[in-house]
């Protein structure tokens, strides 16, 4: 395993795993120098102390609370939430909030990066799908912003169709939406 993390440009992982499976991988990413972005997802409680070895936190609104202490409810606590979460060691703290968009934050960077408007049938895979597209363009050079944005028009795109899998768009679908 330590091979493939050494090599490897991201981590990325959520929270449907073990507890000290999620601990190994930080460890091992950290001695690796290995960026991580991790999708706290399904929400339930973390030693906070492990915040330090994330590099890329993504969290929806009561992720968000959970791990900061914080009722994320209206923009303001949102942004407080994810300067909390700096504080306690992230590097980037992005809090997605459906179809409201999402928050981005990092050293020198508050952002709000708006939803795409769309006509949701399924949300099942979007956070998958927007932390997976976020690795790839972050992998790829792309700002945070840029990133964030291309993130957020996969997981558009995913939320139109049925199912976990089949609602997962190919690149040339990403890019094409974009320009439209």
């Amino acid at each position: 395993m330590d091979e493939l993390i050494s090599t490897a440009a991201i981590v990325v992982f959520q929270y449907e795993i073990l507890p000290d499976t999620l601990k190994y991988v930080l460890n091992a990413c950290g001695r690796h120098k290995t960026r991580v972005l991790w999708n706290c997802a399904p929400a339930r409680e973390f030693d906070r102390t492990y915040l330090t070895k994330v590099n890329i936190l993504v969290v929806n609104e009561t992720e968000a609370g959970m791990l900061s202490g914080i009722i994320v409810n209206e923009k303001e606590s949102v942004e407080f939430a994810a300067k909390e979460l700096l504080r306690l060691g992230c590097e980037t703290v992005i809090i997605t909030l459906g179809a409201r968009g999402s928050y981005i934050t990092a050293s020198g960077v508050c952002e709000w990066i708006p939803a795409f408007k769309v006509d949701v049938v399924d949300t099942t895979a979007a956070d998958d799908v927007y932390c997976g597209c976020l690795a790839v363009a972050l992998a790829e050079g792309k700002t945070l912003a840029e990133s964030a944005r291309f993130a957020s028009a996969a997981a558009a795109i995913s939320v139109t169709r049925l199912g976990a899998q089949p609602s997962v768009p190919f690149r040339d679908e990403v890019d094409r939406f974009l320009i439209t």
